[in-house]
């Protein structure tokens, strides 16, 4: 246990000022009960790389922020062009916003979009939407 809180911490305080992303992930996920907003960056070899975490879900501004400043602070280059892909939250989108810039590109996770629309409809018992062209694709 004592070994993987050192890893944690060695992984989360590296430098990042050499890494040149071209794909930014920005995703909350639940880990045993427990909210996490995460950053997964994905550079110009395909290499995907695990660069920060934080607890708090990710329509939590603060947590948000945190995540996006924590980055900036271990070096991070916001400004070289990248491609934002979030799960939909107003929260990152606003983070992404304030620390990349209105210019630099968001894109929505299909997969969540896809996620957020069928959900309350397959509850609801209405799935036949789902042969709707414009919900499915391939994975």
């Amino acid at each position: 246990m004592a070994m993987s809180a050192r890893k944690v911490k060695e992984l989360l305080k590296r430098d990042l000022s050499k890494l040149r992303l071209c794909a930014l992930l920005l995703d909350g996920v639940e880990v045993k009960q427990q909210h996490l907003v995460t950053a997964l960056g994905i550079d110009e070899m395909e290499r995907k790389t695990i660069l920060e975490f934080h607890q708090g879900a990710s329509d939590n501004q603060a947590a948000c922020d945190g995540l996006l400043s924590d980055l900036t602070g271990r070096g991070l280059d916001f400004r070289q062009l990248h491609l934002n892909i979030i799960d939909g939250s107003k929260a990152l989108r606003s983070g992404v916003r304030k620390y990349c810039g209105n210019s630099s590109p968001i894109l929505r996770c299909r997969l969540h979009k896809r996620r957020n629309i069928l959900g309350p409809l397959r509850r609801r018992g209405a799935i036949r939407i789902a042969a709707w062209p414009w919900l499915r694709y391939s994975q």
